[in-house]
């Protein structure tokens, strides 16, 4: 039964795209590097989330340096992209289905 860890405050990473592709969608599966010492459980269904990536600030630049090409850099917030089924879960790592991909 898919279900929320109990530790809200798992931060980890993918580690790998089991078919070694840089990418994973829907049905893929993905090894992360959290596991049974983070509170993870077979079942647990965890977010993914992309990086933000980092974008030229032009909201509050003047006329002149809008026309520029020296802005100062942001990076955008992170963004939700795809939701992983646990199914196997060892002391530090764990393998799970891509079960939602927004990308």
């Amino acid at each position: 039964m898919p279900s929320a860890p109990t530790n809200k405050d798992i931060n980890g990473r993918v580690v790998a795209v089991v078919d070694g592709v840089y990418v994973a969608g829907k049905y893929q599966v993905l090894a992360v590097n959290r596991g049974k010492r983070d509170g993870l459980i077979p079942g647990n269904v965890l977010a993914i989330f992309d990086q933000g990536e980092t974008v030229a600030d032009r909201s509050n630049a003047s006329f002149w340096r809008r026309n520029a090409s020296n802005y100062e850099n942001v990076r955008l917030p992170k963004e939700r992209s795809a939701s992983v089924l646990l199914f196997t879960v060892n002391e530090r790592m764990s393998y799970g289905l891509v079960v939602e991909s927004t990308r």
